[in-house]
């Protein structure tokens, strides 16, 4: 498969059927990144450290996902800020708080 130069990651939504009338958002911060139908999206080096929401709908389901774009996983980390250690304590946060963070990020 051809990866486009400067690709830093992808995100696979292609798995989503013609049958299940698949649709898809990215966006970030209210700019629209794609609309349409569920593909590989590239994100490049100068979305490093960036948060963007992908909604996917399909016949069946829905659902909203936050994406940090990365270059490489992160062993022991956690959170998503560019500026985190590697030593926090981390603990369950309400489902709710997220779903606010998601809608802060569309």
């Amino acid at each position: 498969d051809f990866v486009p130069e400067g690709t830093i990651m992808l995100f696979d939504a292609s798995n989503c059927t013609a049958e299940q009338n698949g649709h898809m958002l990215v966006s970030r911060q209210g700019t629209v990144i794609h609309d349409g139908a569920p593909r590989v999206v590239s994100f490049k080096t100068g979305d490093f450290h960036r948060e963007f929401v992908v909604a996917i709908e399909t016949n069946t389901t829905a659902h909203d996902q936050l994406l940090f774009v990365s270059a490489e996983k992160q062993q022991r980390l956690c959170g998503i800020d560019t500026f985190t250690q590697t030593d926090l304590f981390c603990r369950q946060i309400a489902s709710s708080a997220i779903f606010e963070t998601i809608e802060k990020f569309k």
